[in-house]
């Protein structure tokens, strides 16, 4: 514990003192955290020329800060951590502050100030290269990451993403952070069109992302991602197994969770009619079909008819006469969805009209053979599971743990490994910041 720490820590053994005196022997002593930093700041203020007691200053500031941060005061919290970061720098102790830049940049990106969180976490990852754990390495690389693919810069956040994985397995972390870098680096390698690398990685998060200990989210995520990446691949059976996989563990969820569960499903339909696996692709869209019922959404459950007209006239299936019966249904599903709008009311923004059931949308359910590539991947349920870690101030989590065995491979046992996260060279040896006097 710094000293700062201690002088908060004793609390009513502190007297009150009076600025660069001693306390007074009658004084009332502090009666809380901020009362203690309020003297013992009264205290030292007279001498802050003194590199050393203007450490302690800045030491006091970054507590100051922690209080109103857990207090919910983010303004003055974050002014507090600037002032810890300039006094730290005044005083020739830039590393020191390498903790108050990381709660600042965490606070700005909760804030929006994606330029002042993205300056606070680059200062503390260059002041804290040569003294820095592993750990904290991976966590502000992680910070850095979300920044980064948050203001649309992709290829670099990708790079700080694999930094973080790296650092997690340094740490001995790899089923922690590691697997939550894994997680987030195949999405933004997916993204920038690297979908080969993408569904390695992706494969490689699996191992370890569980919904007990990430939440279902980031494991629908996961499986969401690696089933666009396997689809551009052309491994349709294996995109469709992700894509059921994944749909299974949203089937529970509500609200905008429910209809990722039915894009899933549908998602899930189009890859297995890409494989030619028509039985099953049949039964897949008519599962969709009811799900997209049950949301209302007459536009989507009209195409999932359609698909399935298209399937009807395959060699081997149920023939032409199946498919206008099927034409048929998704006519009378029209007719019905029009007479019930009324004529003068107008769409809201971003919804369906039952005209929309004309053409593919973004499902992608009535696109006939093959199906369009439909590789976003990510819809309101999914994000709105996402854990929050403890450790990072950032949307990016660190929370792990040993998960699922790997999916097998068949296809994609013949794709090269192209990204391997453990790669790089570690520093040959690490220093330890210099002690305070």
């Amino acid at each position: 514990m710094n000293r700062a720490a201690a002088a908060a820590a004793r609390g009513p053994e502190t007297p009150a003192a009076t600025p660069g005196g001693p306390p007074h022997p009658g004084a009332a002593p502090p009666r809380t955290a901020d009362e203690a930093l309020a003297a013992l700041l009264a205290f030292a203020e007279p001498y802050r020329d003194d590199p050393r007691v203007a450490g302690r200053i800045a030491e006091a500031h970054d507590l100051q800060a922690g209080l109103a941060a857990r207090r919910g005061e983010t303004e003055r919290a974050a002014a507090l951590y600037e002032q810890a970061v300039r006094e730290h720098d005044a005083a020739g102790v830039p590393w020191y502050a390498v903790h108050a830049r990381a709660e600042l940049a965490g606070l700005a990106a909760r804030r929006g100030d994606r330029e002042t969180a993205e300056r606070a976490v680059r200062g503390a990852l260059e002041h804290s290269a040569a003294y820095g754990r592993p750990a904290g390495q991976a966590s502000l690389h992680l910070q850095l990451a979300d920044v980064l693919c948050n203001t649309g810069r992709e290829a670099e956040g990708a790079e700080h993403l694999l930094e973080a994985a790296h650092w997690a397995d340094e740490a001995g972390d790899s089923d922690g952070m590691g697997a939550w870098a894994r997680h987030h680096l195949g999405g933004a390698l997916l993204r920038l069109g690297r979908p080969a690398e993408a569904a390695t990685v992706l494969e490689d998060a699996l191992a370890d992302i569980d919904a007990e200990r990430h939440g279902e989210g980031p494991v629908v995520q996961t499986r969401w991602w690696l089933g666009d990446a396997l689809r551009r691949l052309g491994e349709h059976e294996q995109a469709a197994e992700q894509y059921v996989r994944a749909a299974e563990t949203a089937a529970g969820w509500d609200g905008d969770g429910a209809r990722d569960h039915a894009v899933l499903a549908t998602l899930a339909a189009q890859a297995l009619s890409a494989a030619e696996i028509d039985v099953q692709a049949e039964r897949a869209y008519e599962r969709a079909g009811a799900l997209w019922r049950e949301l209302g959404d007459v536009p989507a459950l009209i195409r999932t008819l359609r698909a399935r007209a298209w399937l009807a006239v395959r060699p081997d299936r149920a023939g032409p006469a199946a498919a206008r019966e099927l034409m048929a249904q998704a006519e009378r599903e029209l007719t019905a969805a029009l007479a019930a709008t009324p004529p003068a009311e107008p769409a809201a923004a971003g919804a369906h009209t039952p005209a929309e059931a004309t053409r593919p949308g973004a499902d992608g359910t009535d696109a006939g053979p093959p199906p369009p590539d439909t590789a976003a991947g990510s819809a309101g349920g999914v994000a709105a599971r996402a854990a929050v870690s403890s450790r990072s101030a950032c949307a990016i989590s660190s929370r792990a743990a040993a998960g699922p065995a790997r999916s097998g491979r068949t296809a994609s046992q013949a794709r090269a490994r192209s990204v391997r996260i453990s790669a790089g060279t570690s520093p040959s040896s690490r220093h330890s910041a210099p002690a305070r006097s």
